[in-house]
């Protein structure tokens, strides 16, 4: 492809005449009716600006010794601006990711979103945040798996397999173990002894009646310690001792506001000291002329300790 190149030519092309007819006219060599075409200035100057155009657009220099200038300018402005089916689109690849995603947008292609449906991303992932990723099947086992390993919040743990071993992985076995050994409101047997600290009290209550045995001791050194037994409320509540074999049930002794009662025989060891004077009463009268003899005896006793000493 080559250009006028003669002394014939000028250097800058001709204004081009306008346009003589709309009506398509080929070359002829003319006949009886008409002459032997001829193309004029015009239409070789049209020819000769569109190839050189077109090797321009290839990037191509014009060589008068080449004859395929023209083709090859075709094949690269195709190359440079078509897609080729033979490339499969490649050159939307290669064009980068810009080009790629024009494209996709022309074909009405777009990335979803939370308000559009489009091409998306898979992800196994189960503790992604992404609102542009989507969960594969694998993550969605993952969830489903785990959301099946916990507990139904309106089970109220009923649905726990293991029920002492979550017992115990939540640390509640010692707590467990105490409450199964402890003793029951309602009533239980003791295996083992009970024992109270500091000035604790063991009471039965009743509205404003009461009973209760307590320790008083306020210290290891304290020379004031005992056991108290004691009833309150208006001086009907007393102390009864009493023994009980089979169905038969015998009192044995009453301890009330004012009185000690003995209901049995008193066997004493050792001496009985009375501290006050008519202490000691006869209730029965049997027994009278017994302790008149012990009195009289007493007496003369004592009087003859007394002579004894004025003696000496």
């Amino acid at each position: 492809m080559f250009y006028i190149d003669n002394d014939s030519g000028v250097t800058v092309m001709p204004p081009v005449s306008a346009q003589r007819s709309a009506i398509v006219r080929w070359f002829s060599e003319g006949d009886g009716n008409n002459v032997i075409t001829w193309p004029g200035m015009d239409w070789f100057n049209i020819v000769q600006a569109e190839l050189l155009n077109t090797l321009e657009e290839a990037g191509i220099q014009p060589d008068k010794t080449k004859l395929n200038q023209l083709a090859l300018s075709i094949k690269a402005i195709m190359s440079n601006n078509a897609l080729l089916i033979k490339n499969n689109l490649s050159e939307i690849k290669t064009a980068g990711a810009s080009a790629q995603r024009t494209a996709r947008e022309n074909l009405d292609i777009y990335d979803a979103s939370l308000n559009k449906k489009g091409l998306v991303q898979l992800t196994s992932a189960t503790d992604s945040p992404s609102e542009t990723l989507a969960a594969t099947a694998k993550a969605v086992k993952i969830a489903m798996d785990n959301a099946n390993a916990r507990l139904a919040k309106d089970r109220n743990g009923a649905d726990i397999p293991n029920k002492p071993l979550f017992i115990q992985n939540v640390g509640l076995q010692e707590t467990v173990n105490k409450a199964g050994n402890a003793v029951q409101k309602t009533g239980d047997t003791l295996s083992g002894g009970l024992t109270f600290e500091n000035d604790s009290i063991l009471a039965w209550i009743r509205n404003t009646d009461w009973a209760k045995i307590g320790f008083k001791n306020d210290a290891d050194s304290d020379t004031d310690s005992y056991m108290w037994f004691e009833t309150g409320d208006n001086g009907n509540e007393y102390f009864k001792w009493r023994s009980k074999q089979s169905t038969t049930t015998k009192d044995l002794m009453n301890l009330k506001w004012d009185a000690l009662s003995v209901l049995v025989k008193a066997l004493f060891s050792s001496e009985v000291k009375i501290s006050t004077v008519n202490a000691l009463r006869i209730f029965n009268s049997s027994l009278v002329p017994f302790f008149a003899v012990l009195k009289n005896a007493c007496i003369s006793s004592l009087h003859e300790r007394t002579r004894e000493k004025m003696v000496i």
